[in-house]
C-alpha cells in the first residue's frame, strides 16, 4: 500500500507538470507475484492489490487535487489491467462461485479476490460486459455490490438498468439502500451531484 501510494502521489506530481507518470512496471510486477502466488491468502491478495482510495492519497497532499488525483489512480488502474489482464482473468474465473453461498473465511477471501480482479479488469472498455454480466448473474449481497461498485462509474446504459433493478431488490433495506445511494455519490461520472440531488 506504502509502494502504490508513493507511485501515485508520483503520478499525480507528474501530471499536473504535464509529464508522464512513473513507470509502474516494478509495481506490476509485484501485483502480478500475488496473483500467481498458489499458497496465497485470498482475502489478504485482494487487499494488497486493491489501490488506496482517491480520498487517502488526497490526504497525503497539502493541496488536493482532485482531478489529478483521479487521472492518476485510473492511469495506474490501466496500467495494471493491462499487464496483468491473463492473470486478473483467471482470479475473477476461478473465484466466482460454484456451489451454494457459503460464508466462511475461504470462500469470502476468494470472492473479495475475485471482485478486486473485476475492478481491475473493469478499467478496460472490453471488460464492461462482464461487470454487467457479474450483476446480473450475482448470487449474494457481496457480488452483486460489487459488480454494482464497478458499474457506477462506467458510463453505459447498463448502468442505470443495474441500479434501478438494486433498488427495487432492496427497496425495504434502508441499511442497503444508504450503500446504493453512498455508491452514487462517489461514482466518478459527470452529473453525479446533479443525480444525488
Amino acid at each position: 500500500q506504502r509502494y502504490a501510494t508513493d507511485l501515485l502521489l508520483a503520478g499525480v506530481a507528474a501530471g499536473q507538470r504535464g509529464l508522464p507518470p512513473p513507470d509502474p512496471a516494478l509495481f506490476i510486477a509485484a501485483l502480478g507475484d500475488i496473483l500467481r502466488d498458489e499458497a496465497r491468502d485470498p482475502a489478504l491478495a485482494a487487499e494488497m492489490i486493491t489501490l488506496p482510495s482517491e480520498d487517502y492519497i488526497a490526504e497525503r497532499m497539502d493541496t488536493i487535487d482532485v482531478e489529478a488525483i483521479h487521472a492518476a489512480r485510473e492511469a495506474l488502474r490501466g496500467a495494471i489491467a493491462d499487464a496483468l489482464e491473463a492473470d486478473l482473468e483467471q482470479i475473477h474465473r476461478d473465484g466466482r462461485p460454484a456451489g451454494p453461498y457459503s460464508p466462511d473465511a475461504q470462500a469470502a477471501g476468494r470472492r473479495a479476490l475475485a471482485n478486486a480482479a473485476l475492478a481491475h479488469l473493469a478499467a478496460l472498455p472490453r471488460f464492461h460486459a462482464l461487470a454487467v454480466q457479474c450483476y446480473r448473474t450475482a448470487a449474494n449481497m457481496a457480488d452483486r455490490m460489487a459488480a454494482l461498485r464497478v458499474l457506477t462509474d462506467i458510463d453505459i446504459p447498463e448502468r442505470q438498468a443495474a441500479l434501478d433493478d438494486f433498488h427495487d431488490r432492496y427497496r425495504g433495506d434502508a441499511l442497503v439502500l444508504d450503500k446504493w445511494l453512498g455508491l452514487q455519490a462517489v461514482s466518478a461520472l459527470p452529473g453525479t451531484l446533479a443525480s444525488v440531488e
